[in-house]
């Protein structure tokens, strides 16, 4: 696996686990528009268990960024999600209406049921997001 393989797993794994940063989208946009090999990151991302983490943040990076993701990549990754995982994603994907506008209702629903999903702790407030 590549470096930037690598660094886009645990960008989505931040940033799914963390809080939402455009920062972080635009970084795995950037890496993926380098050229990744699409088979090993799909590989990588169900041997390291973050297939979960890595279909919402590549769902927000093409429908922020339309990042250009091949046709199998977001099937591949959601059959390694649970039901309650795709849930999860769900309601995450309500958080973010667009670029100007979220939802602070579905983002504090996800916030309450991530630990028991995920099974960690999402922070309510954090002073590095607010604009």
């Amino acid at each position: 696996m590549k470096d930037e393989e690598r660094l886009i797993l645990e960008l989505c794994k931040s940033h799914v686990r963390n809080s939402f940063r455009l920062k972080q989208i635009s970084d795995i946009h950037n890496l993926i528009e380098r050229g990744i090999s699409w088979a090993e990151f799909l590989e990588a991302a169900v041997y390291f268990k973050v297939a979960p983490f890595t279909y919402f943040s590549l769902l927000v990076a093409r429908k922020l960024l339309q990042t250009d993701i091949p046709g199998a990549v977001l099937p591949g990754l959601k059959n390694e999600c649970t039901p309650a995982q795709l849930l999860l994603t769900n309601i995450h994907m309500k958080c973010l209406k667009s670029l100007r506008e979220s939802s602070i209702i579905f983002s504090k629903v996800y916030m309450i049921l991530a630990p028991f999903i995920f099974g960690y702790r999402v922070s309510f407030f954090n002073p590095d997001i607010m604009v």
